[in-house]
């Protein structure tokens, strides 16, 4: 009696602490990944990348019957509208010349001798430039960065009030493979920043000769503001005021220096003695812009999963991806002019459409609510995503994390780059052991894209993330980034493991942490 009863009791206690164990609901349910399939992804982009859609170009209209076949999609799957809309608007500016009249560029020399540069072909204003007309002292100010953890300063010694700043699109050679860290603090904004921050007159900005980088096969700096009407000149931003940016080509460098070989080993000594190159110009330069912001409205598409906790379902999980394009090209390849983008980014955007899907068909839910948003203009500067974190839908303090799909089936079958999960080594750790199911070789190797895609904007919010990217490819903004090209199988893979990375996300009880990225916190 003695043993059984001590067997009885000892069975009766385990089965009473099983029965009264919360149960583990942190990782989604058996098979609901399976839902999402190659075939119905290689659907969606065959329609997305398909020459009906012309490139879904930002504004086209293309691109509106993207963001109508995405809302109608949601909608029969039981997505739900935010606000009682599928629609985050938002304006957005189209960038052109006032008048080509109104644009100069000019160097003039000691002697008084003055040579005129050409709009378009040897200098373009920077989207940041600001208008005016402005002649002065022209002062070169190496890369234009201060860097005080680095003991790097350009400025050091010399006042550049009311002077022209002549700055490198470069950066000196010892942060070539370190510090990600400093990304946003070598950027071309931060250095235009500085600028104006020590009172210069305008900045002139010149190709980083060392690399050869910033300079397209015609010569100019930005291939995408060469069109010859003034309705194509199409880079959107938000509109800024300050003070005139110029970039000029390979011709304006020898005017203001002799030769480029002269500026590629006044670079390649100050990067050697680690002393910034730092000198008065001889002669004056005139630097005038007149641009014009059009104002655009346009939209991301948004749709919601409730979260099933009514204490947590407030918080969000972005699953997002942008559903833009190039539109149209200027340059026929084999009679083909129609930037299709099957991998950038029709196939993030299935992947989205069928993690949405698959949310649908599970029986539970996890307890935080699912965000999905198709991004517009990423391809012009990420415009659509920093409009949503300037201005989201949702109280921005609710969003807990951000999953970015974007070119995620092209390259090796088994092979998947992951970025920003140095921002939050919880977020890396629950995605490397959902992959454990999948099964891909991940690789830690994108930071120096981490800036170009959408999860930028959410991390600048502080908001942890994680960037699924499978490599870019030579078909990468040309007209051959084709439907029939991608590996369906493969993007099947990346969407379900970012499936059930964020239903772990979402089912987690406490929030994800942001830390401030750090070279080396990722291998």
């Amino acid at each position: 009696m003695y043993l059984f009863s001590i067997s009885f009791t000892g069975f009766f206690v385990t089965w009473l602490l099983l029965f009264l164990a919360p149960v583990d609901r942190g990782s989604a349910p058996e098979g609901a990944d399976r839902v999402i399939t190659a075939g119905n992804l290689q659907a969606h982009v065959t329609y997305l990348a398909s020459d009906e859609l012309g490139g879904r170009g930002t504004g086209t209209e293309g691109f509106r019957k993207a963001g109508d076949y995405i809302i109608q999609y949601f909608k029969s799957i039981g997505i739900q509208p935010v606000n009682g809309s599928y629609e985050h608007h938002f304006n957005r500016y189209r960038l052109s010349l006032a008048d080509v009249e109104s644009q100069h560029l000019e160097y003039v020399a000691p002697a008084g001798m003055r040579t005129t540069f050409n709009i378009k072909q040897h200098f373009l204003p920077f989207l940041a430039s600001g208008n005016g007309d402005v002649t002065a002292n022209a002062v070169f100010a190496g890369y234009g960065l201060v860097l005080p953890k680095q003991d790097w300063n350009d400025y050091a010694g010399k006042t550049v009030q009311g002077k022209i700043v002549v700055i490198s699109a470069g950066r000196p050679g010892f942060l070539a493979h370190k510090n990600r860290s400093l990304l946003e603090q070598l950027g071309t904004s931060s250095r235009i920043r500085e600028a104006v921050e020590r009172g210069a007159a305008a900045v002139v900005i010149i190709p980083d000769l060392v690399k050869q980088s910033g300079m397209t096969p015609q010569g100019y700096l930005w291939s995408s503001l060469m069109h010859t009407r003034r309705s194509r000149i199409t880079p959107t931003i938000s509109a800024r005021k300050g003070l005139n940016v110029v970039g000029v080509n390979r011709v304006v460098v020898n005017a203001l220096f002799g030769s480029l070989d002269t500026v590629r080993s006044m670079f390649r000594v100050a990067d050697s003695l680690r002393t910034p190159p730092v000198f008065d110009l001889r002669g004056k330069l005139r630097v005038a812009t007149a641009l014009k912001f059009d104002t655009l409205t346009n939209r991301n598409i948004i749709g919601l999963w409730p979260g099933g906790d009514e204490n947590l379902k407030h918080e969000l999980v972005v699953v997002g991806a942008h559903y833009d394009h190039l539109g149209i090209s200027r340059t026929a390849v084999k009679g083909d002019s129609i930037l299709n983008g099957a991998d950038d980014n029709a196939s993030g955007t299935a992947a989205v459409m069928e993690i949405a899907r698959a949310y649908t068909r599970c029986d539970i839910r996890p307890r935080r609510s699912i965000l999905f948003i198709l991004f517009a203009a990423e391809e012009l500067g990420l415009v659509g995503s920093r409009a949503y974190t300037a201005n989201p839908s949702l109280p921005i303090e609710d969003h807990v994390a951000m999953l970015n799909l974007d070119m995620i089936g092209r390259n090796n079958p088994d092979s998947l780059s992951i970025g920003g999960v140095d921002r939050c080594p919880e977020l890396k750790q629950i995605n490397e052991e959902e992959n454990a199911g999948i099964g891909f070789t991940l690789a830690y190797n994108v930071e120096s894209f981490f800036y170009r895609s959408d999860q930028a904007s959410f991390a600048l919010k502080k908001i942890p993330v994680i960037f699924y990217f499978t490599g870019e490819h030579k078909d990468y903004h040309r007209v051959t980034d084709e439907a029939d090209l991608l590996n369906y199988d493969k993007l099947a893979r990346v969407a379900r493991l970012a499936f059930r990375t964020s239903w772990r996300v979402a089912d987690l009880d406490h929030k994800l942490q942001y830390t401030e990225p750090g070279y080396g916190s990722v291998r």
